[in-house]
């Protein structure tokens, strides 16, 4: 599950009829490149004969290119049907692709897959190369053929996104799907992933006012049903200094509720300075080096803790999840949850 998390942001209101989950596929098993070894690819059949990408397989990719987390876990971007089991990708962000795929909406692919390798769906999306951001856009992805367009998950399983450039695969987005009785005694489907176990900061020094935002993810299978209306969780989160347990930063608006649904959702929870009435400068945090950690709780209870560091003046977190190497553009710090 390559996922080059950098658990995968916003801190995840959908209202779509099939109202999305956001899941981001389980972040290290969940973004893991595949190897490089050629499958033989088991596809239902296709409106088209010609192979997927073969039009760009002379295309070199760079080692470094992947996919970041945060995008392919974001609410608008990521949404899965929990009554059809349809999965949705809106516009979705990577690094490192090659130049000559700028402005083409036939060189970028992605390709469901389930556990064995088998092709279950396939699309081809419109790539531009980084203009304000630092990564590449990836939009209006749109299914090679009719049986791609009208793909559900109705079965329980494990899978993944392939992404790839041509018939060049560079990185991959695991998830698993499960049926689900919710208390209306009806049948849903669930969508899970690491990105449950993970969180992320988000500072992006560049822009013209920089601020720090926690991007935690939460979902409660009971929202919506009648057992329990949305919005009736309190949280608190602090950010506190390892060393000697002095909270630096608190969440800015205290007592606010966060409305849980049945798809998985990341709250963007922003800081104030815990010692001033006024918004928690990154400087404040960046000036002295050392372990730190963010305190989550919800609903009177402690969700979780997530530790990162600051060294030399820079936020640091995660590089890989299970093994497999975090996808980021340097904006997100991944953390993982401990109790």
């Amino acid at each position: 599950m390559k996922v080059k998390i950098i658990l995968l942001i916003a801190i995840f209101s959908l209202a779509y009829s099939a109202q999305a989950q956001i899941n981001l596929g389980s972040i290290k098993n969940k973004i893991k490149k595949p190897t490089k070894t050629k499958q033989k690819d088991k596809t239902t059949k296709s409106t088209s004969s010609k192979k997927i990408g073969s039009s760009v397989s002379s295309v070199n990719v760079n080692s470094d290119a992947v996919m970041l987390e945060e995008t392919l876990l974001a609410r608008r971007e990521f949404t899965f049907g929990y009554t059809n089991g349809r999965l949705r990708l809106g516009n979705i962000r990577a690094m490192n692709l090659p130049k000559s795929i700028d402005k083409t909406h036939d060189k970028f692919f992605v390709t469901y897959r389930n556990a064995d390798g088998k092709r279950l769906a396939a699309f081809r999306g419109y790539a531009q190369a980084p203009v304000t951001k630092r990564s590449w856009l990836i939009t209006n992805l749109i299914g090679v053929d009719e049986a791609s367009k009208d793909f559900v998950f109705n079965k329980e399983g494990n899978y993944y996104l392939e992404f790839s450039v041509g018939n060049q695969p560079f990185d991959r987005f695991d998830f698993s799907v499960k049926r689900h009785i919710n208390p209306e005694g009806k049948t849903t489907y669930l969508i899970n992933g690491g990105w449950q176990d993970l969180a992320y900061l988000k500072y992006d020094p560049k822009i013209r006012r920089p601020f720090i935002q926690f991007n935690v993810f939460l979902r409660d299978l009971n929202a919506d049903t009648g057992s329990r209306p949305a919005g009736t969780g309190t949280y608190k989160a602090t950010i506190v200094r390892v060393k000697d347990k002095k909270v630096i930063g608190i969440d800015h608006r205290k007592g606010a509720t966060i409305g849980l649904h049945r798809f998985w959702d990341s709250p963007e929870i922003m800081f104030q300075n815990a010692n001033k009435p006024e918004q928690l400068k990154p400087e404040t945090l960046l000036s002295q080096d050392g372990k730190y950690y963010v305190e989550f709780i919800y609903s009177g209870k402690l969700y979780g803790k997530y530790y990162f560091d600051v060294v030399n003046g820079k936020f640091k977190g995660l590089t890989e999840y299970k093994g497999e190497k975090i996808g980021t553009d340097g904006t997100a710090t991944w953390m993982l949850r401990q109790k």
